[in-house]
């Protein structure tokens, strides 16, 4: 067990700072909050209908970069920001669960002063924390849009044991999660790469590891049903989006979430993975348009 961890501490890719890591020529700005420094961009019309875009477990903000640029050249004025641990946000070495995600929305919209209503829109562990936000915070929500949204609990175990976990996420994490990367989506398609360099650059960032780990211990191996119990009591215009060959977050999950949101309407796309935004383009983007306009 000590040459095995010796090993892989030795192959630890963490070398870089967050700061030497952020891109100079990004058109993002950060934002200090509590709990560090947050990443985002803010772009389109400054009275335009507002979008917030919530991204997932592993990969940051750049995950929505094509319906970032769609949705400011329809009009609208959109927030995409990175998650603590994630993109070129900070690492903080906190407890990283729902708590912490919803209220670092919270914070960046303090921040921001941003006080009016808006379009939220979460993917994945991303829908989990706008789902949050949205059962916490309902009234500045118009509608909410939920893609293959997390639910139940994650099969984490190996990584919750703590003297094996760094050493076995040393040597696992990079293949394990670009596996998982390859497996969102059903089909090929060509922003993949892109977001998998990413991904594998994102690894050489001290603190992304006890990040992940945090956040699979303390988020993706719970179930949540309890926030969409909560979110169907609120009333608001919500959007479920899922595709029927997801393996993330299976398909079969839907029923369950729309007997608890029984005014919830459904987008169920045939031949999609876990990423319908990337595979199912046309259809999700016409579908994000309906539903902000009712």
């Amino acid at each position: 067990m000590v040459i095995f961890y010796a090993v892989a501490k030795w192959q630890d890719p963490e070398v870089l700072n967050v700061e030497d890591f952020r891109d100079p020529a990004s058109s993002g700005q950060l934002a200090r909050l509590s709990a560090g420094n947050t990443f985002y961009e803010l772009q389109g019309p400054e009275n335009a209908p507002l979008v917030i875009l919530v991204h997932g477990f592993a990969i940051g903000s750049h995950l929505w970069d094509g319906t970032f640029d769609r949705l400011i050249a329809d009009g609208f004025r959109v927030l995409r920001f990175d998650l603590y641990g994630r993109g070129f946000s900070d690492r903080p070495d906190v407890v990283y669960d729902k708590a912490l995600f919803v209220n670092q929305l919270q914070e960046l919209l303090q921040t921001l002063a941003i006080t009016e209503s808006f379009h939220l829109v979460g993917i994945s562990m991303g829908a989990l924390v706008a789902a949050e936000f949205a059962a916490k915070k309902p009234s500045p929500v118009t509608t909410l849009t939920l893609l293959s949204p997390l639910s139940q609990r994650q099969h984490v175990a190996l990584f919750q044991i703590s003297l094996l976990a760094d050493p076995f996420a040393i040597v696992l994490i990079r293949t394990q999660l670009t596996e998982y990367i390859e497996g969102m989506v059903y089909q090929p398609v060509a922003e993949l790469d892109t977001i998998k360099t990413r991904f594998l650059d994102e690894t050489r960032v001290k603190g992304s590891r006890k990040s992940l780990l945090s956040t699979a211990r303390h988020l993706l191996a719970y179930d949540h049903l309890d926030t969409y119990q909560q979110l169907g009591q609120q009333n608001i215009p919500t959007l479920l989006i899922w595709g029927k060959q997801d393996s993330v977050t299976p398909y079969s999950e839907s029923a369950k979430l729309l007997a608890i949101l029984p005014e919830a309407e459904m987008l169920s796309l045939d031949n999609v993975g876990h990423a319908p935004h990337l595979e199912a383009t046309e259809q999700v983007d016409d579908q994000l348009r309906q539903h902000f306009a009712r």
